[in-house]
């Protein structure tokens, strides 16, 4: 059925006002529902008051080369499919975090980033996406294994139930990781695989799956490295990004305390499905659950996570919503090449 004149207009130059109110609106739903504004003012200012206000300026600059390392990542990953400027990956990256807000898992950041790729790369572009957020999951998954080998002598004081979920937990988060290592590493041969497979059928299904997936095969060993290499380096920006939270709310760790609550929060975020806006009620629950293991203050530690959610997921969020205003042709999946 073709569409109206009025339709193509509506989604041609609508689609994008639109979608930023929704967004917007999602976002002030979750804040509204999620910060006591008033005891977080009344904390704040102290904090601001005894420590300064540089803090939160570094927090933002660390926000920006956390997401712009993330669009260089992209970048990188969809080269074979579309050569991007850094800028539009940037603007590509910050839409994707406004989108995922309203979907579980952060899957919406990988609509929000192919909306600025030529319409009849989109979809190819998303078998490639995946690989570049495969490779995050990867570094947060073995640096949680790490914060839970870290962690072991308080569990061992604990006993009971506290040391054999434990012995569980290692071993289940070793075994992912080994198996994500395994296929991450052979992401070209399981294409390959999977081609050979989906070869032996004429379904016009598995023809148009068979040219999504062939970007995978741009995946060789060095863009893998590099992906990896880039996760690891945005990986220290977030701990340092908690080291100035909690030094801001005056809290002190240790290292090793440091790490074991900042892994485990995010090990925790990767192994259980939520959506993006709400995960801060699961950020609070883990880091203060952790934090009792070293006797914290509960107050500072939420209001720590409470900056670094605001600055890392919110604020991105909005520019974000504004940066959708700028999308054409949202649903526009025609003429696909080869």
């Amino acid at each position: 059925m073709k569409l109206t004149r009025f339709s193509k207009i509506f989604l041609r130059y609508l689609t994008g006002p639109l979608l930023m109110l929704v967004l917007c609106w999602i976002i002030w739903l979750q804040l509204r529902q999620q910060v006591d504004f008033s005891l977080l003012r009344t904390q704040l200012s102290n904090a601001l008051q005894e420590k300064g206000l540089y803090y939160i300026p570094l927090l933002v600059v660390l926000m920006i080369v956390n997401w712009l390392i993330e669009s260089i990542k992209w970048k990188l990953a969809v080269a074979s499919v579309q050569q991007v400027s850094l800028f539009n990956a940037f603007k590509a990256v910050l839409s994707g975090v406004s989108i995922s807000l309203s979907l579980p898992n952060r899957i919406g950041e990988y609509l929000g980033r192919v909306l600025y790729l030529d319409p009849a790369r989109r979809i190819k572009a998303i078998s490639v996406t995946v690989v570049a957020s495969f490779s995050q999951l990867i570094v947060t998954m073995t640096m949680g294994l790490i914060g839970l080998l870290l962690a072991r002598s308080v569990m061992l004081s604990r006993g009971g139930w506290a040391l054999q979920t434990w012995w569980i937990a290692v071993m289940a988060t070793a075994v992912v990781v080994a198996l994500m290592l395994l296929l991450y590493f052979n992401i070209r041969v399981f294409h390959r695989w999977l081609q050979d497979k989906l070869n032996v059928t004429t379904s016009s299904w598995a023809v148009r799956f068979i040219k999504w997936v062939q970007a995978l095969d741009s995946c060789n060993a060095a863009i893998l490295r590099k992906l990896l290499s880039l996760s690891l380096l945005r990986y220290c920006v977030f701990m340092i990004q908690y080291f100035l939270a909690y030094q801001l709310v005056g809290i002190l760790l240790e290292v090793d305390e440091l790490f074991i609550i900042v892994s485990l929060t995010f090990l925790a975020l990767a192994a259980l499905p939520t959506f993006a806006a709400p995960e801060l009620a699961l950020r609070g629950a883990v880091g203060l659950w952790i934090a009792n293991w070293f006797s914290l203050q509960s107050a500072g530690i939420v209001l720590a996570l409470l900056l670094v959610w605001i600055t890392n997921l919110i604020l991105p969020a909005l520019i974000g919503a504004l940066l959708v205003l700028g999308i054409r042709n949202f649903f526009n999946l025609r003429h696909e090449t080869a």
